[in-house]
């Protein structure tokens, strides 16, 4: 049984952990950056023996130190609590964390700090429960739990446009003591139901995606957050029927994710596939891409992204993966466009975070206008290449400095996931 500890605890654990200052260059890399690969959490039950870890991945220049910091979380409570102990170590030799027997019931947070003196810090969160019967508990077809830094799981239901009123499958709830439903927020067209432990989803949602959140509680350990995000799609044949005909080299792309509920129109009918790009819109699309996780407990530092807008939490979420990085003057610049070659550094970089790498194709990554290629994008634009990602998309140079735009994007993202598609469609066959 799995408890999930909120990521405002996450946050709280950085006293004593140092970070440089945000490079001035928003999009730029530093490919001798800490980095730390590994298992992400760990659910043992009470009277549980000694154990370790799966192996770590530590990469650096020069090679980074690790440092190990914990603490216990308290329901209810923003704060965590020192355990007391010497129980979880980290074992520089085997790069594993060791777990000595006798940790009593709890979920505790455990943070990783690779330091090499010239870079970033790299951080990894650990969670670790122990665990008895009685959690709260949800289960629901196609649901999905992110760990470590989340008590939440989500899911997600398509409609098509024009459906009829309808209600979810159920939602399986367990706990000791039996837990209560809250709800949270949401569009008010999508109602828990607590008799039949469904949500029931008025007809008149417009084309796009549309949530609601639950809070799960039984008042004996953490609370436990259910997000459901209905998607409202049109059919590909009618789809953005407006501005993507398909002659257009976009046509299956724009289809593709909006069917994966990644991007939605302006209207109904209406794409604008030759739109910028602008950093909000991009980082909203890469964090439904990784499900939408929760940013409890990140702080605003950006002084124009105001607390309530669509993109804020996109932003929070980005900013601390380091997907992409605000300009060093608490400015996020939110409407700020978006060149094809800053594209392919957060696409470049999101792959990397879900460890989800398309195999090299065939292909020369030598552009005629490669010199035109800043530097600290050159190694994002050339893996994408050998990957065949920018293969759709018209025109002999890759013209770096250009604006990208709604249907560049939309390409890319369908190029990439469908080869990850491939992988795994391969992989479950063997």
């Amino acid at each position: 049984m799995k408890k999930y500890l909120s990521i405002l605890l996450a946050f709280l654990l950085t006293i004593g952990l140092s970070k440089t200052a945000p490079s001035a260059e928003c999009l730029a890399s530093d490919a001798g950056a800490p980095a730390i690969r590994g298992p992400q959490f760990m659910t043992l039950t009470v009277g549980y023996g000694s154990v370790s870890t799966d192996v770590f991945t530590i990469t650096g220049d020069p090679d980074p130190t690790v440092r190990i910091s914990y603490g216990l979380s308290n329901p209810g409570s923003a704060f965590l609590q020192p355990i007391g102990m010497n129980k979880i170590r980290w074992n520089s030799a085997t790069k594993r964390i060791d777990i000595e027997s006798g940790l009593s019931e709890g979920a505790y947070v455990v943070v990783l700090t690779a330091s090499n003196g010239r870079s970033q810090d790299a951080i990894s969160i650990f969670q670790l429960t122990i665990a008895v019967e009685g959690a709260p508990e949800v289960t629901f077809p196609g649901s999905f739990n992110h760990f470590p830094l989340s008590n939440r799981v989500n899911a997600s239901i398509l409609l098509p446009f024009g459906y009829s009123a309808t209600s979810t499958e159920i939602l399986t709830i367990t706990g000791d003591p039996t837990p209560t439903v809250t709800r949270i927020s949401g569009d008010d067209r999508i109602t828990w139901n607590g008799s039949t432990n469904q949500f029931d989803i008025a007809e008149g949602l417009s084309e796009g995606i549309h949530s609601v959140e639950i809070k799960i509680s039984n008042g004996r350990y953490p609370d436990l957050t259910f997000r459901l995000t209905v998607v409202v799609t049109i059919a590909p044949a009618e789809a953005f029927s407006e501005d993507v005909k398909p002659s257009d080299w976009y046509y299956d792309a724009v289809n593709y994710v909006s069917d994966k509920g990644l991007m939605a129109g302006f209207a109904p009918n209406v794409f604008k596939p030759d739109e910028t790009l602008t950093r909000a819109m991009i980082v909203a699309i890469l964090h439904r891409l990784d499900n939408e996780p929760g940013v409890t407990g990140l702080r605003n530092t950006f002084v124009d992204v105001p607390d309530d807008k669509w993109y804020t939490n996109a932003v929070l979420w980005a900013t601390d993966n380091g997907i992409i990085k605000g300009y060093g003057d608490n400015r996020f610049g939110p409407m700020d466009s978006v060149t094809k070659e800053q594209l392919a550094v957060l696409i470049y970089r999101v792959q990397q975070s879900r460890d989800k790498i398309p195999p090299d194709l065939d292909i020369t990554t030598d552009w005629p206008d490669s010199d035109e290629i800043s530097g600290w994008a050159k190694d994002a634009v050339a893996t994408l290449t050998r990957q065949g990602v920018f293969s759709d998309i018209p025109g002999e140079n890759f013209e770096p400095q250009a604006p990208a735009t709604r249907a560049m994007v939309a390409s890319m993202l369908h190029r990439y996931l469908t080869a990850i598609e491939r992988i795994e469609n391969n992989n479950s066959l063997n």
